[in-house]
């Protein structure tokens, strides 16, 4: 009861913060008339109340960050923006609203929109799931690490705060296999992630020329050969990624739901598949740029062949989850 009351008291405080730029009967001099960028906003706002009376909190999540962007400072807008998002279930993203309308209202003066965003942030913080990371070892230069589509800072320490709910996260470093792990959160609960060292690709296929009369053309013709086949092997990763991605907006009830300028709106399960996807098309590129060289190396290496021949040479083609690489060694 103590929480509705609460929710009914914010609604109506954000709802005084958007009227209060009107002028009132009493006031000697009227404020100047509204510019198109906040007529639009206040249109937008009104819509996402609507919305959200309707009992549609995404919906009205969408108009809220619509009006935002055309008055990033209207405290009323931030405070709904925290009520749709905790009536959604998504309290992380709830808190952050609340805490950005305590810091615009305490700067504004606003003592009554202060203490009703200090009242939910004090009420949202002991529901929000965190994860805290550690690593094995030192990380290695150019490490990345992404929580669904996020970056975060590799030596952060405090935990993230993530919503309840499934999250993707993903490890990437130049030249080794990715670690990749799924956690789902509850309300709450505190996660600790151990991050491993990250292992170097294993796949290989080795092409071994050894004392035989082969000259350079021959491999040449190899390393061709290989680039042809990378090339096949990013055209096959890469349609795999477009149709996993075009699947999430597919059907009666898609995951993702995609908006003009904006983010897209997507269920937990979406957006684990949309990362997995754009991981899928990062590799199928780059494996189609080592393909493409390996080709044109090789065809310059048939065409431009000495007539001397070599004594040994290697050949060794790599594929792993995050790129691909052709090796060549010996004489020629």
């Amino acid at each position: 009861m103590r929480s509705s009351s609460r929710c009914v008291a914010l609604v109506a405080l954000a709802l005084t913060v958007v009227s209060a730029a009107r002028p009132g009967p009493g006031q000697a001099q009227p404020t100047p008339a509204p510019s198109p960028e906040q007529q639009e906003s206040e249109r937008l706002f009104l819509e996402g109340r609507a919305l959200l009376e309707a009992g549609d909190a995404a919906g009205a999540c969408a108009k809220f960050e619509d009006s935002r962007r055309k008055n990033p400072r209207a405290v009323g807008t931030l405070l709904n923006l925290g009520l749709c998002n905790e009536r959604a279930g998504k309290v992380a993203t709830a808190l952050v609203m609340y805490q950005q309308a305590f810091d615009h209202a305490s700067a504004a003066g606003l003592p009554g929109q202060t203490q009703a965003a200090r009242d939910k942030i004090a009420e949202l913080t002991p529901l929000v799931p965190s994860l805290t990371f550690t690593w094995q070892g030192t990380p290695l230069p150019g490490t990345r690490l992404l929580v669904d589509d996020t970056v975060v800072e590799v030596g952060r320490t405090a935990p993230y705060l993530v919503d309840p709910g499934k999250h993707a996260i993903v490890v990437t470093a130049p030249g080794r296999l990715p670690f990749e792990r799924e956690v789902d959160a509850g309300a709450g609960q505190a996660s600790a992630i151990e991050i491993p060292q990250l292992e170097e690709p294993k796949t290989r296929t080795v092409v071994q020329v050894e004392r035989v009369s082969q000259t350079r053309s021959t491999v040449g013709k190899i390393l061709t050969g290989s680039g042809a086949a990378l090339l096949v092997g990013s055209g096959v990763l890469a349609y795999t990624a477009k149709s996993l991605y075009d699947q999430q907006f597919e059907g009666a009830t898609p995951a993702c739901v995609a908006r003009d300028g904006a983010a897209n709106l997507c269920t937990p399960d979406g957006k684990s598949a949309i990362d997995r996807s754009r991981t899928r098309a990062n590799i199928a590129t780059i494996t189609g740029a080592v393909g493409l060289a390996a080709v044109a190396t090789g065809v310059v290496l048939w065409w431009t062949a000495p007539k001397e021949r070599s004594n040994r040479t290697a050949l060794a083609a790599w594929v792993g989850s995050d790129g691909a690489g052709v090796t060549l060694s010996g004489g020629f």
